[in-house]
């Protein structure tokens, strides 16, 4: 079964501030910034829509695509990732789950 299928925003909202590591990336660690839950009136997949904002390092530039991360618990996963904003921390990217 495909893990993001099940993933809701109450998957993610206990896992704020933690890292997700993107191995293509040089290892690169993504730190879980917000989860947007838009509720469960939006969007058509089960528990609503929602979105994941995460924090990146400055030195590195993921561009807009699918992306393979893993995380402690959640284990591997690839997803769509866009970069929203750059910050003096560094970059900032969503993934919006419909």
């Amino acid at each position: 079964m495909d893990p993001l299928a099940s993933f809701t925003a109450g998957t993610f909202r206990d896992r704020v501030g933690e890292t997700f590591t993107v191995p293509a990336a040089e290892g690169a660690g993504l730190v879980l910034a917000a989860v947007d839950d838009k509720g469960s009136g939006a969007g058509a997949r089960p528990g609503g829509a929602f979105s994941l904002v995460f924090q990146g390092p400055a030195d590195l530039l993921l561009h807009q695509g699918i992306h393979e991360m893993t995380h402690a618990e959640l284990g591997a996963f690839g997803l769509f990732l866009v970069p929203v904003a750059q910050t003096p921390e560094g970059f900032r990217y969503e993934a919006a789950f419909n």
